[in-house]
């Protein structure tokens, strides 16, 4: 009967440390509580575990799915930028030092972790956006701040001069609606019902009418 010795039982210590020990990796979206901020989430990666087949040390398997994971969105100073997210869409999933449930639920610091999970799967919260290769944006702008679809087919950017452009290179200023409105009733009032209709023409008084947009609004 063989038995291991004392290097094999340190590296089987080791490798059975580093099979639970975790720190980030890509996942997809199977799910998106928006009232919780929470999604449910599959691991994209297969985990290395240790063998007891010498010739094969390691090998792979599944991570589990993960459930009501903390969504994170970008937020501080009373300001938050949220968007829709979908079923399938990738996420970035981080792995705390310690299990964060006590904290998620109390909010106090310091936090005692509650479940003793270091780097484990229990501390875990998801960012948005880590995409493959296959699915990565193009034309990307190197001046502007720009918010829109990831296909390029809507977009607002905010150029270094401070311009913001709504829309694509060809499009035109935008006007105030208020200042419109009020340059085009000063032109009418300026001129004599003469110049419209002729001598003595009778013309209705003059109803503005809003040149306001439905869906932009600016001051």
């Amino acid at each position: 009967m063989s038995t291991e010795s004392d290097r094999e039982v340190i590296d089987r210590i080791i490798a059975d440390s580093r099979a639970s020990l975790h720190t980030s990796f890509p996942a997809r979206v199977l799910a998106y509580d928006v009232n919780a901020q929470t999604v449910d989430v599959r691991p994209a990666l297969l985990r290395e575990v240790p063998s007891d087949d010498p010739e094969l040390p390691w090998g792979f398997e599944r991570l589990p799915d993960l459930l009501n994971v903390q969504m994170m969105w970008p937020r501080a100073g009373g300001f938050v930028i949220t968007f829709p997210l979908a079923v399938g869409d990738w996420v970035l999933v981080l792995c705390a030092e310690q299990s964060t449930n006590l904290w998620r639920t109390r909010a106090q610091a310091p936090s005692h972790p509650g479940l003793v999970d270091p780097h484990g799967l229990n501390g875990c919260v998801c960012l948005p956006g880590w995409f493959p290769d296959r699915e990565k944006l193009s034309g990307v702008s190197t001046t502007d701040l720009v918010v829109g679809k990831d296909d390029g087919s809507s977009a607002i950017a905010i150029k270094p001069d401070g311009t913001i452009q709504i829309g694509d290179v060809m499009a035109t200023p935008v006007a105030l609606a208020e200042l419109v409105d009020k340059a085009i009733a000063a032109a009418l009032v300026g001129h004599s019902h003469a110049s419209f209709g002729g001598a003595g023409a009778i013309l209705p008084p003059y109803t503005p009418l809003s040149t306001g947009a439905q869906k932009v609004r600016a001051t």
